[in-house]
């Protein structure tokens, strides 16, 4: 027998019970419902091992509108059923590695990371969201920034294709989630920030100004062509929160894609591949090797197949 049955997204107990702090800090569900785990679940109640560490595949590109909270929503768990903020497309400019800060007006890590970077520090601020800033400079900023993968479509679609920034961001402008402004001020007013955390957040966009003048981020180390400027209208801002697609901790497999028990030994004719099977993104996902995830999937399947049909010996 061949798992494919996909990881434990769409199940939001197993969610909540192994990856905690995925919970906190997801805005957009884009899994496959049918993800529910039970793949992994059937074959560790026939004694198969799991990977003991959680991990999934969370962008940073579930944007909101200001005010929402990361995590399931109080309205969905009391109805039984929870659910993320929103089940919307990806917004794939929050990939870009613009100024990014929590709901204080604080910058609180390098924003040139990971995918999964961003939401999961976030878990640890205030709503499990952030605000990612720009300015009118968006077209030349992404073009040096030259982001790979799926998160250069940002900048096919405006330094190739030619769409406007406004043109491209019509959606998100039309819903609410993202935010344009003539000003700093209004765009802080705009985002809900107040009193202090306005404050801190006109503070640390003039303290950013100031790493792109000197091209140096002594505050947490961004390389220097990655860095921007927020001073020339109009302003733009987005809350965001995580963008979970699957999980990818599954079940322990050797090279043929064999299931493994708990003493890590073989058990006879169960095989398991994609996202129901683990080990290779247990500890992450290492989103700079693209198109590792669909490669492996396929790769590893075909594999299993030759091997249950008895091609390989």
């Amino acid at each position: 027998m061949l798992l494919t049955t996909g990881g434990y997204a769409a199940n939001p107990e197993m969610v909540a019970g192994i990856n905690p702090i995925l919970a906190k800090c997801v805005t957009l569900g884009v899994y496959w419902p049918a993800n529910t785990g039970m793949g992994i679940k059937a074959a560790m109640w026939a004694g198969a091992m799991k990977d003991p560490n959680a991990a999934a595949f969370v962008f940073d590109r579930g944007a909101v509108p200001p005010g929402t909270k990361g995590g399931y929503t109080q309205e969905s768990i009391e109805a039984g059923e929870p659910a993320f903020p929103s089940t919307g497309a990806q917004f794939n400019p929050g990939t870009q590695p613009f100024l990014k800060m929590n709901l204080h007006g604080e910058r609180f890590f390098n924003e040139s990371g990971n995918y999964d970077w961003a939401p999961y520090a976030a878990a640890s601020q205030p709503n499990g969201v952030y605000v990612e800033v720009w300015d009118a400079g968006f077209a030349e900023d992404v073009k040096r920034f030259h982001g790979l993968g799926c998160s250069f479509t940002t900048n096919v679609m405006i330094n190739q294709v030619g769409k406007s920034v406004d043109e491209y961001l019509k959606d998100w402008l039309d819903n609410g989630s993202l935010i344009k402004a003539d000003t700093l001020d209004e765009l802080a007013d705009k985002l809900g920030y107040e009193g202090e955390y306005k404050e801190n957040f006109l503070a640390t966009i003039e303290r950013y100004n100031e790493l792109y003048d000197a091209q140096e981020d002594p505050d947490f180390g961004k390389e220097p062509y990655l860095l921007s400027q927020m001073r020339n209208a109009p302003f733009y801002g987005v809350t965001l929160g995580g963008a979970l697609l699957d999980t990818s901790d599954g079940l322990r497999i050797n090279t043929d894609m064999q299931v493994l028990n708990t003493d890590a030994d073989v058990i006879p004719g169960l095989y398991a591949a994609g996202d129901c099977s683990g080990s290779v993104f247990a500890g992450g996902y290492y989103n700079l090797t693209h198109g590792m995830a669909v490669g492996r999937s396929m790769t590893f399947a075909r594999h299993a197949v030759r091997r249950i049909a008895g091609d390989l010996d």
